[in-house]
């Protein structure tokens, strides 16, 4: 081991073995901290993984690309959010999936706005600058939300919807056994420069 520039060390660089213990016994603990730290780190990152079984928020915006997950008590909620874009189109797209504890199959999970009006994959809208749609997931209490904001053709009303997360719903009794169910929806008269994001975060300060 090599203790050169260690204050109170060897000068020779070479550690004398009563120099070593030492320094081992003064990093070591240090060290398994900044392991453990980057461990966790590199796991989050990595697999995406979001618990919801203990009581907490957590909110994903649709800048968050990449693949998200959710645990409840049936299974699985997977969210890929990506990004369509060419030289006229730039939006994000969202799909989700779900994965049950008794399937190993990815099962598209629909948002649903009536018996024959649903959609597998949402995307945001926007013209130059401005948004026109976007969205949000949001976890409480095992609770899994999505609020979609709309700006609506005039520029002058945003329509809100809110969706939960539910399995097995009596409403729809031939399936899909996992759907984001429309709750509620409403609007509001804009005002000069109001953005989409304001109004999500309205929305989101409203439930959490």
């Amino acid at each position: 081991m090599n203790c050169t520039g260690v204050r109170g060390l060897s000068k020779l660089g070479e550690c004398t073995k009563s120099e070593e213990r030492a320094l081992k016994k003064a990093w070591l603990p240090a060290l398994r901290k900044a392991v453990t730290c980057a461990t966790c780190i590199f796991a989050l990152v990595s697999t995406g993984v979001h618990a919801v079984e203990k009581p907490q928020s957590i909110v994903v915006t649709t800048t968050q690309q990449g693949l998200h997950q959710w645990k409840d008590r049936q299974g699985t909620l997977i969210w890929i959010a990506g990004t369509e874009a060419d030289t006229v189109v730039y939006r994000r797209s969202f799909t989700f999936y779900f994965k049950s504890k008794t399937s190993p199959e990815l099962v598209h999970v629909p948002i649903i706005e009536g018996p024959v009006d649903f959609t597998i994959t949402w995307h945001s809208a926007s013209r130059g600058e401005t948004t026109n749609a976007d969205a949000v997931v949001a976890i409480k209490n095992e609770i899994i939300r999505r609020i979609i904001v709309t700006r609506e053709k005039s520029g002058k009303t945003l329509k809100t919807v809110n969706y939960v997360l539910v399995h097995d719903d009596p409403e729809y009794p031939d399936g899909p056994n996992t759907i984001f169910k429309k709750v509620s929806s409403g609007s509001l008269a804009t005002k000069v420069g109001q953005e989409i994001s304001d109004e999500l975060l309205k929305q989101l300060a409203a439930r959490y």
